[in-house]
């Protein structure tokens, strides 16, 4: 076994105020996370749109030899571009939603949901428990990221989608495209999140 001394009660006093904060460091890291910080990662497809509606306006021209029929089938490229970087974002968020992340300690939903209403506040996001299953992670009034726990793996799970309400403002209709923007960028710090609580929680028990 191997000791560890420290030179003077300072250093130790260090030592030990560090191990306190460490469990609140992804806390004040998502404090950082707003709408307003968030980044396009499918920016140089938005190309796409102005691309695809000239080829279709010169098309349209070709065809038909009219304003008309260049309007037309310009609007015919723009709504193809729609539709392009929606099946790009709608995979990539697939993707992301079928990752499984890995706990430092075996908690439960339950344990993780009194710990994060006791210990995290945002104004963009609020947590509830989950209709079924999971913690939601409401962001805006936006998207819902629930968070799936596997305590026997000690695994859990994100998956994001869009709000019920935002859902409704577009006829029951999602947009991969603004879901994939947001949850690429929550994804990370809330898998950070949630394996900071777990660790916090597992140390507070043995504490006990």
């Amino acid at each position: 076994m191997t000791n560890i001394t420290f030179s003077d009660k300072g250093e130790l006093e260090e030592v030990l105020i560090n191990a306190d904060t460490t469990s609140n460091q992804n806390i004040r890291l998502l404090d950082n996370f707003s709408s307003k910080s968030l980044q396009d990662p499918l920016r140089k497809y938005k190309k796409l749109y102005l691309i695809l509606a000239i080829l279709g306006a010169i098309a349209g021209f070709i065809v038909t030899f009219t304003p008309f029929g260049s309007l037309f089938f310009a609007f015919i490229g723009v709504v193809l571009a729609w539709f392009i970087i929606q099946g790009i974002s709608l995979v990539r968020l697939l993707k992301l939603n079928w990752i499984d992340y890995s706990l430092p300690s075996s908690v439960t939903e339950k344990q993780l949901l009194d710990y994060l209403q006791n210990n995290f506040k945002h104004p963009e996001i609020q947590i509830e428990k989950g209709l079924i299953r999971g913690i939601d992670f409401i962001f805006n009034k936006t998207t819902i990221h629930t968070v799936s726990v596997y305590e026997k793996e000690k695994k859990f799970n994100i998956h994001s989608k869009m709000a019920k309400m935002a859902r409704l403002k577009r006829g029951g209709r999602e947009n991969s495209a603004k879901v994939y923007v947001i949850a690429s960028q929550i994804v990370p710090f809330l898998s950070d999140l949630i394996k900071d609580a777990a660790d916090s929680i597992d140390k507070n028990s043995h504490k006990q």
